[in-house]
């Protein structure tokens, strides 16, 4: 696994995230499946906003005869927001620079793991050891679409989308 940190670009927090292509155990993520050769760190790679949102509508469960109005939940719906990842067409494949563009290609299923707490750029990294703790959510990559650059000459972009494919899961790692 190759850790992107762009010269110049600092951490303002501490989150990273994780692609994975394959894992054992869904809350019970191993160290060797997020350092493995198929794993990427995308963080330094990212734009923020990136990330998972939830919504549950409240349903009313209204009862014949009852003056009371009862509730119960509908169906969750989780969703990313859409990824804007930093392009670097003319890096060498499988460079970290532009593994996240030759790893997350179209249609590709896998994780999403998401560590929250520790350091996640080149100045204040922790690696990733047992006993942490993350959440994981099985996806699948969408398109990426190349972004035009602004007149300021901006880095190049491009956005993915990714869906979730199963439940949001907490684990430790292993």
């Amino acid at each position: 696994m190759s850790v992107f940190f762009p010269a110049g670009v600092q951490s303002l927090g501490k989150d990273t995230w994780i692609w994975m292509a394959t894992v054992a155990s869904q809350t019970a993520v191993t160290v060797a499946e997020t350092a493995a050769a198929s794993a990427v760190i995308i963080q330094l790679a990212l734009r923020p906003g990136f990330g998972i949102t939830a919504e549950t509508p409240k349903i009313d469960d209204k009862r014949h005869g009852s003056n009371i109005l009862y509730q119960s939940f509908g169906a969750t719906k989780r969703e990313f927001a859409d990824a804007v990842f930093i392009d670097r067409p003319q890096s060498a494949p499988a460079d970290a620079t532009r593994k996240h563009m030759d790893q997350i290609t179209e249609g590709t299923a896998g994780y999403l793991l998401n560590r929250r707490g520790f350091g996640s750029a080149s100045e204040n990294w922790v690696a990733v050891a047992s006993t942490q703790r993350y959440w994981l959510i099985p996806a699948t990559a969408g398109p990426q679409t190349p972004i035009a650059p602004d007149s300021d000459g901006d880095q190049f972009t491009y956005t993915q989308s990714f869906i979730a494919t199963g439940p949001l899961v907490f684990g430790v790692i292993a």
